[in-house]
């Protein structure tokens, strides 16, 4: 499964998935390689993750190890799980300027629809963007995304 879809976070699907199958096996594929979104996949029941630009042979070798039970990661996520995460005000997301820009109108209060308007884009994409930015801060909420910003106040 992808992590990322057009209408909703292949994350979040993934959960959903594994609760009303749960013997499903999942392996998320994906070009964000940011720890919170490994280990959130994991989390909600992913038995493994690639990134895109794995080839053919792990991919074959990733659902073959899946099938049989086993948990697996590309050589590139492995190598980012094995990192040790540092919890400091210095290992604060990166954001990009559009999300940088909806940060800012989202701690003005203004809703999606709002922002489309202000920045000239769907309603979808600004969703999208959201769905983005509270993945790097591990952030559940609204609420919750405003007070880990508050933490990294330099970020915006």
């Amino acid at each position: 499964m992808y992590v990322t879809l057009p209408d909703i976070s292949g994350v979040i699907l993934c959960k959903m998935i594994v609760e009303k199958i749960p013997h499903i096996k999942v392996l998320m594929v994906s070009n964000h390689s940011e720890r919170s979104i490994i280990s959130e996949s994991i989390s909600n029941g992913a038995k493994g993750y690639l990134l895109k630009n794995a080839t053919m042979n792990e991919f074959l070798n990733a659902i073959l190890e899946v099938i049989n039970g086993k948990q697996v990661f590309s050589k590139e996520v492995q190598t980012i799980l094995e990192k040790p995460l540092i919890l400091s005000n210095e290992s604060k997301p990166r954001l990009t300027k559009r999300e940088k820009e909806i940060v800012k109108l989202l701690m003005s209060g203004k809703t999606n629809n709002i922002i489309a308007e202000e920045l000239f884009l769907s309603p979808f994409t600004v969703e999208t963007h959201r769905k983005n930015i509270m993945q790097k801060f591990e952030a559940k909420n609204l609420m919750e995304l405003i007070n880990q910003i508050k933490l990294h106040e330099n970020l915006i």
